[in-house]
């Protein structure tokens, strides 16, 4: 397997507690993989330990076989540049409007780009998902599901290589959910890293490749997805049994179109 992200030995600690215990995987290149565990496993932390927003109290990071530690500031922000994040709260800045926070990561990582080159860019997507009557608003006046989508809108904005994303359909209709599966399959059409934290079974069981499941900060099980599905470990059949149930029924249906 083509590696991307290699961690090993991982320990985080919150206070006095412990979130993650020696979690050692690795995050392969050009496929979407999924993180899932039941409730308070640590999945959001872990997430963020992949990503680099968490440094961890003990073990190592590899970004392409290279210790993170060792990476150089202007690599460190090479890496960020090539990589967004999508908030499982979304993390919108309050006290600007909805534009401002979608340019954001162009204005600090694309400075070379004019002003007009940057409203270009925002309002294609802003376009893409409906969201033309709300650019001036801030993001107080949206719902949660409306706030998620910007966090999206704002995670991709620069086409990064690498997508970090945190319950990435938490609170959204079917109409942003849908653009958002478009989006995301077209990424992986075109070989870019998705690393997500999800519940939903429709995301799980169309765009996973690789699954990483976690129980009370501990790894249970890492691998292809069309692996994992086949253990008989209780606790993995028990996270993967709605997900398998609905690729069950799109297998089905595929079938069905296929054979009218």
């Amino acid at each position: 397997m083509d590696s991307l992200i290699e961690l090993e030995g991982i320990y985080f600690n919150s206070e006095d507690f412990e979130i993650l215990t020696d979690i050692s995987l690795s995050i392969p290149r050009g496929k979407c993989t999924i993180i899932m565990g039941s409730s308070g496993c640590g999945k959001s932390t872990l997430l963020k330990v992949i990503a680099g927003i968490y440094p961890p109290d003990s073990g190592t990071i590899r970004l392409n076989g290279r210790d993170f530690q060792d990476l150089s500031s202007r690599e460190l922000n090479d890496y960020r540049k090539r990589s967004g994040f999508i908030f499982q709260d979304s993390a919108l800045w309050e006290n600007t409007s909805v534009y401002n926070n979608i340019a954001l990561p162009l204005d600090y990582h694309f400075r070379e780009l004019s002003k007009d080159e940057i409203k270009e860019k925002v309002m294609k997507l802003i376009n893409y998902v409906g969201f033309t009557d709300s650019v001036k608003l801030r993001p107080a006046r949206l719902s949660a599901g409306e706030k998620k989508v910007i966090s999206f809108i704002r995670a991709i904005i620069t086409d990064p290589e690498i997508i970090f994303a945190d319950d990435p359909v938490q609170s959204m209709d079917n109409q942003f959910m849908k653009k958002l599966f478009h989006i995301f399959s077209e990424m992986k059409t075109n070989n870019h890293t998705i690393v997500a934290v999800s519940h939903d079974t429709h995301l799980v069981s169309q765009l996973a490749d690789y699954l990483i499941i976690l129980r009370k900060g501990r790894l249970v099980i890492e691998g292809d997805f069309n692996l994992v599905k086949q253990s008989n470990e209780p606790y993995v059949k028990d996270i993967l049994s709605k997900v398998l149930g609905e690729a069950a029924s799109f297998d089905t249906e595929l079938l069905d179109l296929l054979n009218e």
